[in-house]
């Protein structure tokens, strides 16, 4: 999936809506959210909220997610938080600042 654009809340959950419409039918898969050109405004108190507010997605346990940000610190610390409170509800997801280690 590739996003552009500015990337709110309500932007990611859209997408992790997709995401999850997208791969219902499939047992294990890897996604890679591509947000290189996303500016992404996402503050500490909705991602936590977002993240506390969502049920275990139900991904099959072998699923993972990459998550690809601009290389700017900011970006990259904001998708990392969001990988991070998501990991803590069982989401194998990873934030990466760059798309060849996040493909590998």
């Amino acid at each position: 999936m590739i996003a552009r654009g500015l990337l709110n809340i309500q932007g990611c959950k859209q997408i992790f809506r997709k995401v999850e419409e997208a791969t219902q039918s499939l047992l294990d898969c890897n996604v890679l959210i591509d947000l290189v050109d996303a500016k992404c405004e996402l503050q500490p108190a909705e991602i936590e909220a977002f993240a506390n507010e969502s049920r275990p997605y139900p991904w099959p346990q072998g699923s993972k997610i990459a998550l690809v940000s601009a290389p700017e610190s900011e970006q990259y610390d904001q998708l990392s938080m969001l990988s991070f409170c998501l990991s803590a509800r069982n989401v194998k997801i990873v934030a990466f600042s760059d798309s060849k280690i996040a493909v590998d």
